[in-house]
C-alpha cells in the first residue's frame, strides 16, 4: 500500500472511530467462501494490508465455518508464506498463535506435513522442541 493510500485509510478509520463505528463489525463481513478481509489478506500474500487489518481486526480469528479450525499463523503456513508468517509471529504478535492445534495439528506440523521446509525451520528457531520429542524420535535399540 503506498503512503498516499495508507494515509486515506489512516483518515477513513479515525472518523470512523470518531463515529463510533465498530470497524471490524462494518468491514468483517465474510465471503463467499467465509473469509474474513484479514484471512484474504494472508491468503493473497497481501502483506501491507495485513499489516493495517491487524490493528483494527480480531486477531483470535479460527476457522470454524470449514473441516480445519486453522488460526491467522496455519493460514499463512497452509499457503507457503514464510514473510506473512514472520510478520505475524513477530510483529503482528500473534506468538501465542504459533503452538494452537487446529482440528488436528500445530502449524509446525502442518508445514512439516506440506513439506515448507523453511516454514518447519523457522518454526523450530521460535518454538524450539523439548528434549523429550527429540528423544521419542530417535533409533534407540
Amino acid at each position: 500500500m503506498n503512503k498516499d493510500a495508507e494515509e486515506i485509510c489512516d483518515l477513513l478509520i479515525e472518523d470512523l472511530v470518531k463515529k463510533s463505528i465498530n470497524i471490524e463489525e462494518k468491514f468483517g463481513n465474510v465471503d463467499e467462501d467465509n473469509h474474513t478481509p484479514l484471512e484474504l489478506s494472508i491468503i493473497n500474500d497481501n502483506l501491507p494490508i495485513t499489516r493495517y487489518l491487524l490493528k483494527y481486526f480480531n486477531k483470535n480469528l479460527r476457522r470454524t465455518t470449514d473441516d480445519t479450525a486453522d488460526n491467522l499463523i496455519h493460514l499463512a503456513v497452509r499457503h507457503s508464506n514464510l514473510a506473512m508468517l514472520k510478520y505475524l509471529l513477530n510483529e503482528g504478535e500473534l506468538k501465542e498463535h504459533g503452538n494452537q492445534t487446529n482440528l488436528t495439528m500445530t502449524p509446525i506440523e502442518l508445514a512439516q506435513s506440506l513439506k515448507h521446509d523453511d516454514m518447519v525451520k523457522y518454526l523450530n528457531e521460535i518454538y524450539p522442541q523439548s528434549e523429550f520429542h527429540k528423544d521419542e524420535s530417535s533409533d534407540d535399540d
